[in-house]
């Protein structure tokens, strides 16, 4: 673990001493951060050593270039990472004075370590530099950090110094803000123009704690510049350090802003928006209201909106896509399930995989049950038609009988064999009279029509909740979090009691008349009950399953 540690610690080095300028700065946050990740004893030694030998005050000054900033950021650098460490942090004192460090940027930048991290006996050593020092950025610097503790004279210093936009205050309040300057810096981004001035301006209102109670005023006019700056492409780093300020500041009155900026060209004011969308938001409802963006702008700007995306928490925006992908609005879905594709990566293909195959055999096992039972329903009708053919083939075999031996009756009797035509007479008339009062074929053929009717009726309804269920199963299934043994058996319940009111509807259509049948209203009530059936039980289902979201 400490070989590890101390790797990442000469990665860092590496970085302050070859790195480029958005690197080193990375690099310093992770430090300001506390990064256990880093060995911060060993870079400590490091930097520390290269001070002495490599990058040591002779050095840094018989080269003005490379060497002399390398110098600066390893002293703001060490200033930040001195901790308890009393050598560090003797080292960064000492040559924040004019006999010590020549240059005046490595004097800065070593005051200003100190500053951030408020080391003891701050205010005494900003008083002798003001009295020594003749760098204006140093002497400024310093007295923005006596101002902070309440002197009035080096607060009105101060304030005179923004209202004339004098650059070296406005730079001290980047790193030391007052908040009785805030509104002099305010009038300065709201109007801004392209200058040092307004870039420290800018980053100063970044530095201003969000509660603040001129931090929405400072929001207001971060938010005013964002849109100047639109319409000058030279200053996009005016505009990235707005929304960088804004995401320091974390307030959703920017929501809006920070949408628009998700489409722009640049990827540095992409990356920006979406940090500052996330800080206001979180990660989740960032997401979502890109998804938004995505379905009234259309395809073209998925690209584009998902470039932001992946700036983000890979993790927490594809579990939103996918959510949004099922159970969001129509409009949402298919942004989401666009997005999900465009920035998921290979963990949003396999779940988009996962999810097509589960679906696809969820359904294909649906099918060949609904086939099987369509089957066994046909198989039902015809054995019932077969029986209800033979039924009523014996009826029209008693009738023509009947109708034969009454003519046969006739015959008789003309030949004159009247006791044989008496009983040929009364057994036609008895077949007759059986079939058209007792067998009734036209009665019976209506009742059996329908019944039949009232039986595909129930079957079709049968169906229509089954359907319901496995619907709102499928998609219940595939949500997060797993289905739980609870939610399971309500699902069981749902169909065994749609299996239950089907078969009792069969069983009561025989002495029922087919308007009285359950289901022939056009909705489906449990027998005897007069309770709404599994219909409400699916939506109920659907909306509020115990332990989870809606679906």
């Amino acid at each position: 673990m400490n070989a590890n540690r101390m790797a990442e610690a000469e990665k860092v080095f590496q970085v302050l001493t070859r790195g480029r300028g958005v690197e080193k700065e990375a690099a310093q946050n992770r430090l300001t951060g506390q990064d256990p990740t880093i060995d911060r004893e060993y870079l400590r030694r490091l930097i520390l050593e290269a001070l002495n030998e490599q990058f040591d005050v002779s050095k840094a000054s018989s080269d003005p270039g490379s060497k002399a900033w390398v110098r600066c950021w390893l002293l703001s650098t060490l200033g930040r990472i001195a901790d308890d460490d009393p050598s560090a942090a003797d080292y960064v004192r000492r040559h924040t004075a004019i006999s010590n460090e020549p240059n005046g940027w490595a004097r800065y930048w070593a005051l200003e370590s100190l500053a951030v991290t408020k080391a003891p006996n701050l205010e005494a050593l900003a008083k002798g530099i003001v009295s020594n020092d003749d760098d204006p950025l140093v002497k400024k610097l310093a007295t923005a950090i006596i101002a902070s503790t309440g002197d009035s004279a080096a607060l009105k210093e101060i304030q005179e110094g923004v209202n004339q936009r004098d650059w070296a205050s406005l730079r001290a309040l980047r790193v030391v803000p007052l908040e009785e300057a805030v509104s002099g810096i305010c009038e300065i981004v709201a109007s801004p123009e392209f200058s040092n001035a307004t870039y420290d301006s800018i980053v100063a209102l970044g530095a201003v704690p969000a509660d603040w109670s001129n931090a929405e005023k400072a929001v207001t006019a971060l938010i005013t510049c964002i849109k100047e700056c639109r319409r000058h492409p030279w200053w996009d780093a005016m505009r990235r350090k707005a929304l960088s300020a804004l995401h320091n500041l974390g307030s959703q009155e920017a929501v809006p802003v920070l949408v628009e900026e998700l489409s722009d060209s640049n990827p540095s004011i992409v990356y920006e928006a979406a940090q500052a969308l996330e800080g206001a938001l979180g990660v989740r409802i960032a997401t979502a209201r890109i998804v938004e963006a995505a379905s009234q702008t259309g395809e073209e700007a998925v690209q584009q909106y998902a470039n932001a995306l992946r700036w983000m928490d890979r993790d927490e925006v594809v579990e939103e896509l996918e959510s949004l992908m099922l159970s969001g609005s129509v409009d949402q879905q298919e942004p989401a399930r666009a997005l999900l594709s465009e920035v998921g990566g290979r963990a949003a293909f396999e779940k988009l995989r996962a999810r097509a195959n589960a679906m696809k055999q969820h359904l294909e096992v649906l099918k060949a049950t609904e086939e099987d039972i369509r089957d066994l329903f046909d198989s039902s009708i015809n054995e019932a038609q077969s029986g209800y053919k033979l039924a009523t083939g014996m009826d029209i075999t008693v009738f023509i009988l009947g109708v034969g031996f009454v003519i046969l009756s006739g015959f008789l009797v003309l030949q004159g064999r009247e006791s044989l035509a008496a009983l040929t007479g009364v057994g036609g008339a008895l077949g007759i009279l059986y079939n058209l009062f007792l067998a009734s074929p036209r009665r019976r053929v209506q009742e059996a029509v329908e019944h039949l009717m009232s039986l595909k009726v129930i079957f079709l309804g049968y169906l229509r909740q089954l359907h319901q269920a496995d619907q709102a199963y499928i998609r219940r299934f595939l949500e997060d979090p797993p289905l739980t043994p609870d939610v399971v058996r309500q699902y069981s319940d749902l169909v065994a009691t749609t299996m239950r009111d089907a078969v009792l509807q069969v069983r009561h259509d025989s002495t029922r008349s087919p308007k009285n049948l359950p289901g022939a209203s056009g909705r489906a009530v449990l027998p005897d009950s007069g309770q709404p059936s599994s219909n409400l039980k699916v939506t109920q289902i659907r909306r509020e399953p115990p332990s989870t979201s809606a679906s």
